[in-house]
């Protein structure tokens, strides 16, 4: 740990985030350069739940993934807690509506 380094494209990964966006969980795919930042970004009323997949070797943004507010259900969509699976082949969100959602990843994607 004392040798531990800041990875040279954070700065980079950060600047994609939009504004009106914030960061509430990141998980790393354990089988590929797959970065995933989680949380809510505010649109006027409301907040949208928002997953963002990025290559850790290019900063290339790879999917978006939103989950709106639904006046129906009351859902509050913020994503707060992100883990791949061992093999990377699945991304489970969980969030403040109590509901846990499972994302395929395509290998080499």
């Amino acid at each position: 740990m004392r040798d531990c380094e800041l990875y040279p494209d954070a700065w980079s990964l950060i600047t994609q985030t939009p504004e009106n966006e914030f960061i509430h969980a990141v998980a790393i795919n354990p089988t590929e350069t797959i970065l995933a930042i989680a949380g809510e970004k505010y649109l006027n009323p409301g907040y949208t739940g928002v997953i963002r997949l990025i290559d850790l070797e290019t900063s290339e943004l790879l999917k978006t993934i939103e989950i709106p507010f639904t006046d129906i259900s009351n859902d509050y969509p913020m994503i707060d807690t992100l883990a791949f699976s061992p093999d990377g082949t699945l991304l489970a969100s969980g969030g403040a509506d109590g509901t846990v959602r499972l994302w395929g990843i395509p290998a080499g994607e």
